[in-house]
């Protein structure tokens, strides 16, 4: 199995979670260089392309040995429309 590219061995658990639990996840680019950020969004946003893949493991025992406890895909944030929808007042409004 190849190394991922980027990586976190110090995370810190601020809560007890169990399986059944609704968990989202979020991700910030913090790049500064906004050109970059804007590419890398748009590469992120084509379906075609690859995907941000989450890996959260548990070490097990001495050594290198852990135990996948969570996966998942990251996908850019889509904002949706703002709509202006004409709503029936009943003549309480003019």
């Amino acid at each position: 199995m190849s190394k991922p590219e980027f990586g976190n061995s110090k995370i810190k658990i601020v809560s007890n979670m169990n399986v059944d639990d609704h968990v989202t996840a979020s991700c910030w680019l913090n790049v500064t260089d906004e050109e970059l950020a804007k590419r890398m969004v748009e590469y992120f946003s084509d379906t075609n392309n690859s995907k941000i893949n989450v890996v959260i493991q548990k070490r097990t025992g001495e050594g290198y040995n852990t135990t996948k406890i969570a996966s998942f895909n990251l996908f850019v944030n889509t904002f949706k429309e703002t709509t202006t929808e004409k709503v029936d007042t009943n003549g309480l409004l003019p």
